[in-house]
């Protein structure tokens, strides 16, 4: 039998980069399957977080992820393009590390990136620009083209004050 290593050090358990990557991808995805699995982790740590949380900081990390409310932001337009680029830069100036981050492009990248993460299939730019859609849990406004509007958009969805 072989021990499962939960103990992060300089270099994190492969129980923890697991756990925090099945929490991304479930965030990207919508699927429920990677966070039923991320679950299953950190049930199976749960005692050794409880022992000693500070030896087990990027588990902790993974936990406070699934626990914490989910935020994804999809950006639908055409990679390159002055409006889609404008919003992908509203996105990336803010501090955002348990979000997730798409962009749906037209053509076979779009049904890719659809196929993977269906919760974007009718993720669309509007009026021909590039649109924002911000979701929470999955859930998504109304779709924006317009920089500011995303920006305040999303530091609303953070909790931060607009300004």
């Amino acid at each position: 039998m072989r021990p499962k290593e939960s103990y992060d050090g300089a270099i994190p358990s492969g129980n923890s980069v697991a756990m925090n990557n099945l929490v991304r991808l479930g965030r990207l995805t919508g699927r429920t399957s990677f966070t039923d699995r991320a679950d299953g982790v950190a049930s199976a740590f749960s005692h050794q977080l409880q022992v000693a949380p500070s030896a087990h900081s990027h588990l902790v990390a993974g936990v406070q992820a699934a626990a914490g409310p989910s935020l994804e932001i999809v950006i639908a337009g055409t990679p390159g393009e002055p409006d889609t680029v404008a919003l992908l830069d509203v996105v990336r100036r803010e501090y955002l590390p348990n979000s997730a981050l798409l962009l749906v492009a037209g053509g076979e990248h779009g049904e890719t990136i659809r196929a993977l993460a269906p919760y974007v299939a009718h993720h669309a730019p509007v009026d021909g620009k590039a649109a924002a859609y911000v979701c929470r849990n999955f859930a998504c406004e109304r779709p924006t083209t317009d920089p500011d509007r995303l920006r305040a958009t999303i530091l609303d969805a953070i909790g931060k004050e607009n300004g």
